[in-house]
């Protein structure tokens, strides 16, 4: 073998490592575009404390509660505020838009399922213990499980940013604040312990006359 032709063969193997290469970084940018697609990421936060002061009686929704957050970007875009126990919660974007579910758990044992559809749109819906509201309305909601029942407030108004940037193990407390500055969320959760003591106590047993 000559040496032209041994040098003609190298180049044409670098030609074909090159096409090749190319090739596959062609493929990977087609992928990663088409995975993203028009759609917006979301991003969730599930914030619970319970906090007893001493001498105080603890109201459920502001000394026991439980936040659910899904962000669109940097941006909270739902919020969910309960009484529960327990949270969890999830989102997904496709090309349609972006979906964000939730689950709360009562502390009688119950299980709330919330559904939000169309989150990064104008014109979206949830669905809250089978209760539907319109995202139009208003994307705070205040939720109450007191009594075995779910009673649910929507609000105008947006979850402020910065408390999601406190860091993790401050939340709590930042979180309880801002619930005890806010006479909308302290008169929804206050009024549960009335109707729970609003029951009349029956008067003292009169002892029988001798």
């Amino acid at each position: 073998m000559t040496a032209a032709h041994s040098t003609k063969q190298i180049l044409v193997g670098l030609l074909a490592m090159r096409s090749s290469l190319l090739f596959s970084a062609t493929f990977m940018i087609v992928a990663i575009s088409g995975c993203g697609g028009n759609s917006e990421s979301i991003g969730v936060h599930s914030t619970g404390w319970d906090i007893h002061e001493s001498g105080a009686v603890a109201v459920k929704g502001i000394d026991n509660a439980q936040v659910v957050i899904g962000n669109l970007g940097s941006s909270p875009s739902i919020a969910l505020w309960s009484d529960c126990h327990g949270s969890s919660g999830a989102g997904s974007s496709s090309a349609t838009g972006v979906q964000f579910t939730a689950t709360l758990q009562t502390e009688d044992g119950r299980t709330l399922n919330v559904e939000a559809m169309n989150l990064s749109g104008q014109a979206g819906n949830v669905v809250i213990d089978n209760q539907p509201f319109d995202l139009t309305e208003g994307r705070f909601f205040l939720i109450s499980t007191a009594n075995g029942k779910t009673q649910v407030k929507q609000l105008e108004r947006t979850m402020p940013t910065s408390l999601l940037n406190t860091r993790s193990e401050n939340r709590p407390d930042s979180f309880r604040k801002f619930a005890k500055a806010d006479p909308e969320i302290m008169a929804f959760y206050a009024s549960e312990d009335t109707e729970k003591s609003s029951t009349p106590e029956l008067p003292a047993a009169i002892p029988a006359a001798q």
